[in-house]
Order: structure tokens, then sequence, then C-alpha cells
């Protein structure tokens, strides 16, 4: 799609692990007391990336003391309302736990431990119709887990979740990802007082680097930059249930110094989300895409319908229409959360949903969308 690896091994984020591994180790002290006991919350059971079980594997090792880790939550901005990662139905395929190993060499306890996680927001750019049949595109979300030295720290939360976004392909093969492969992110903070998150990169090399269109990167200037400041200031904001920080917008930085312009926009100002003109007008929520569900199960979007709409969705398998109908009713010129069941005694197999918007524009082939494709079981 943009050229970039698709192996297993990006050396960003296989360094980025390496310096958890060594700042974890690095605070490990022994309390003579056994260890303690590690519950780690996980989400539903989701297509899994390369990363997942290398944090699941790669491990602390914690000799005659003890440590406790756990994984963070993190929710989006309060303007785009979808606070924190979606709630997936009773009826999806429950969570798999990863088992603590403990050995003994001799007279000495040790514990292998998951290295801590958090789980963050990273968004990837999908074409959306014009009627000039040139694609544009607005940013869409993911939520990946990730390794993390301290989940409750909002700067290494922007760094782990800029570098995913950097270093691999979004798990929808819908969206796309146009940062080049030798951007690096050097450093990131968030000033408390005012919001600001500055992410300081390297290597942004842009020449030959195309949208999957075939249009050279800086074309979609707008786009791209967008992707970075909906991510950055998505994994600085709302970190658990009852924090109310929301950032205010994201410096950009080459080499640690400010510079004027990056793809065309104007990066000398503080950058700041644009949700009328990058947001997605639709995206599936859940389920998730690769997910597993039983009947009955609801299907969750958020959308900016044309008056609120109802948008219609559509079910299909092996190219076949299998069902349809109309999403809940919300309200119109917001980003609103829409839900609906469906319950149709489907068979046991892989199917598409699609769901789209003619209400603005009349015609279907220039309505939003988005598709997600799952299991029921």
């Amino acid at each position: 799609m943009t050229g970039r690896p698709d192996d297993g091994t990006d050396p960003r984020l296989a360094d980025a692990l390496r310096r958890a591994l060594a700042r974890s180790a690095a605070e490990v002290q022994p309390a003579g007391d056994g260890l303690t006991k590690i519950r780690m919350r996980t989400a539903a059971a989701r297509r899994q990336r390369w990363l997942v079980p290398l944090a699941a594997t790669t491990a602390a090792v914690v000799v005659g003391g003890g440590v406790a880790w756990a994984a963070g939550s993190l929710g989006d901005r309060d303007e785009a309302p979808f606070a924190g990662p979606p709630t997936t139905s009773s009826s999806a395929t429950p969570p798999t736990s990863s088992p603590t190993a403990t050995a003994t060499a001799g007279t000495t306890e040790v514990t292998v431990l998951p290295i801590p996680s958090a789980t963050v927001p990273v968004y990837y750019l999908g074409d959306q119709p014009s009627e000039t049949g040139i694609p544009f595109y607005k940013v869409f979300r993911e939520f990946r887990r990730l390794p993390a030295v301290d989940v409750s720290d909002r700067a290494e939360r922007v760094r782990i979740a800029v570098t995913e976004m950097l270093a691999n392909e979004p798990l929808d093969d819908d969206y796309f990802g146009p940062w080049p492969q030798s951007a690096v992110v050097l450093d990131t903070s968030v000033d408390p007082d005012s919001r600001v998150v500055t992410v300081d990169f390297t290597g942004l090399e842009w020449t030959g680097v195309r949208a999957p269109d075939g249009r050279l990167v800086p074309e979609i200037g707008e786009a791209v930059v967008q992707q970075l400041v909906y991510t950055a200031t998505a994994a600085a904001s709302k970190i658990t249930a009852e924090d109310e920080f929301s950032a205010a917008g994201l410096r950009l930085l080459v080499d640690g110094e400010p510079v004027d312009e990056v793809l065309g926009v104007d990066t000398s100002e503080l950058l700041v989300r644009d949700p009328m003109g990058s947001q997605a007008i639709i995206w599936i929520t859940d389920p998730e895409l690769g997910e597993t569900v039983d009947e009955p199960f609801a299907v969750q979007l958020v959308a900016n319908l044309f008056e609120g709409g109802p948008a219609t969705w559509e079910l299909s398998q092996d190219g076949t229409l299998v069902a349809d109908g109309l999403t809940s009713m919300g309200e119109g010129g917001k980003w609103f959360p829409y839900e609906f069941t469906i319950d149709e005694n489907l068979e046991p197999g892989t199917y598409e949903l699609l769901v789209f918007d003619a209400g603005g524009r009349g015609e279907r082939d220039l309505a939003p969308y988005d598709t997600k494709t799952f299991t029921v079981g």
C-alpha cells in the first residue's frame, strides 16, 4: 500500500521495546515479601499483530522481590465522543489472559512477567468518494495494545502511539498510513498547563512516498498532518475514565527545531484538530475487523449523519446481500454514537458490513461509508 514493511520486526518499535524494558528493569526494587500477582486487563478478542505476541512473551525477570504493573485504557478527546476503546458486546469471543510463568533455579525463585502495556488510539487515513473521481482522505481510528513503561505518563503514551503510527500498517486494509519509513520519533512531551503536545521527528523524507491512488503524499498533506494531530492529541488525553485532561493541540519539531511547513501545511503555529475537514463522517467501532461474534450482536458506530440520520447498513457474505436496514437516529451537525442490532439467524461464517449515508448527496456512489469484515460463530 505505502511500501512500508509488513514483516514482524520494525527496528523503531524494537528499539522502543528495548528502551521500555531497560527503564522498567531500572525501577525494580526487591521487596522481600514474595511476588505480587498480576492481573492484566485485556480487551475482547481482536485481530492480533506482531507486536502483541511480542509484548506478551517479552518479559522482565524479578528475583526475590515483587513488582505490579497494570494495563491502562485510553479514551479519545471529548470533542469526538469516543470515550475509551470500543465496548464489546457479551456475545463476542471472550479475551484470554497471558499466563505468568514461574520457575525455580536452585533456591532462587524466578518469575517471568508480561511487560507493562497501554491501550492507545492510532489514526490512519481512509479514502472517501468524491464527484471528481479522485478520492479524498479522512482519519479513522484503531486501538492498539502496546508496551509502555508508565501507562500514566502522557508523553510516553504519545511516543508509543506515534511510533506505532509510523511503523505498522493499519489492521483494516481499507485504511493506510502515508508516513515515510525513514521517520523516527526523537522525543515527546506534554505540557500540563498549556495542554500542548510536542513531537520531535527526524528522517521526514517524503520523496517517492505515495497514497494508494498514486498521488504523491505532499498532494494530500493536510490529511497526513491531521493523522498525526489526531493520534498525538488522543494519546495524551483522557487516559482513565476519571481523567479530564484534553490536549489543546500539537507542536511539530524536526531535529529539535520548529519548522514552518510540512507537506505544504503551515506548522509554524499550534496544530489543532479539524473535525469537519478531516474526521471520518462514518466509522464502525464495533465489531472490529476480524472479530468473532454471536447473534444477536450490536453494531456501534460514530457518525456525523445528514440531519441526524439514519444511515443505511448492508450485510453481505461472499458478495451476496443477506440483510439490510437502518441505523438509529441521532443529532445532525455533530459526531454522534449510533447503534443497531443484527439478529438475522445467520449461518456461521465471514461477513462484510457496509454502513453509508446517502442523505446529504442523494447518491449512493458519493456517500460517506465504512466497512468491517468479521465472523459470526
